[in-house]
């Protein structure tokens, strides 16, 4: 009898480890779900912003009225934006890769100084743009949007220099999605957003608010749930 007691209490005991391994259990399922959501939008974001760069940016290399349009006389200030907002768009993913940060952190640095100097720049030449009399109604979401941007962004630089890096990390997602809202609101010309009754002559603003606001909305709940859904129930 106490050999097959024991028989059977290695077996539960052995089943009852396989079970704790099992690559099916809650907080597997959580991470797998979790770690394929982070990859999708970033094949998403990545896969979007090389459109927008090859369709909507880097046409105005093109040194002429007829890309410039409307922008014309103020093409030195939409240059000194597109350029740095450009570098930025493509230096920004490096700065979320574990293996770059972890293996080379000087390319890390080096990458997170560049896209903090292509901001600095490019932030008084929006603004310079937004004065560009074409959108009464454009004005206040692109004030804030930019003024937000800069804040920001230079929240995630003091948060390095301090060594609080949680807190950088999170400062820098918030920078980097707000730098792909021209991306977003690029895609209402290839996708067409459904805006509902909105006016034509009010349609550029709404716009310019929803391409900021709601992936800024949709990130403050991905930074403050998901630590929450990955510790699971207490």
């Amino acid at each position: 009898m106490r050999e097959d007691e024991r028989s059977f209490n290695n077996r539960h005991t052995l089943m009852h480890n396989v079970s704790a391994q099992s690559p099916w259990d809650r907080e597997h399922i959580i991470a797998w779900v979790r770690r394929l959501a982070i990859y999708g939008a970033w094949a998403l974001v990545i896969l979007f912003g090389a459109l927008f760069l090859k369709r909507d940016a880097l046409k105005y290399l093109e040194y002429t009225p007829e890309v410039y349009e409307r922008f014309w006389a103020v093409r030195w200030s939409l240059l000194a934006h597109v350029v740095p907002a450009s570098v930025a768009l493509v230096l920004a993913p490096l700065q979320f890769v574990d293996g770059v940060r972890r293996r080379w952190p000087r390319v890390h640095r080096a990458t997170g100084w560049i896209y903090v100097a292509c901001a600095t720049v490019s932030v008084p030449a929006i603004y310079r743009l937004i004065l560009v009399p074409t959108c009464g109604t454009c004005v206040p979401p692109f004030m804030v949007w930019t003024t937000l941007f800069l804040i920001v962004t230079a929240l995630a630089v003091v948060m390095a220099v301090k060594g609080r890096y949680d807190l950088h990390r999170q400062f820098m997602i918030r920078s980097y999605v707000l730098l792909n809202g021209f991306m977003f609101l690029r895609l209402d010309t290839h996708l067409g957003f459904p805006l509902g009754n909105v006016a034509p002559a009010d349609r550029a603003g709404v716009l310019l608010w929803v391409a900021w606001v709601v992936p800024i909305l949709l990130t403050e709940m991905w930074l403050s749930w998901s630590p929450q859904i990955a510790r699971g129930p207490r």
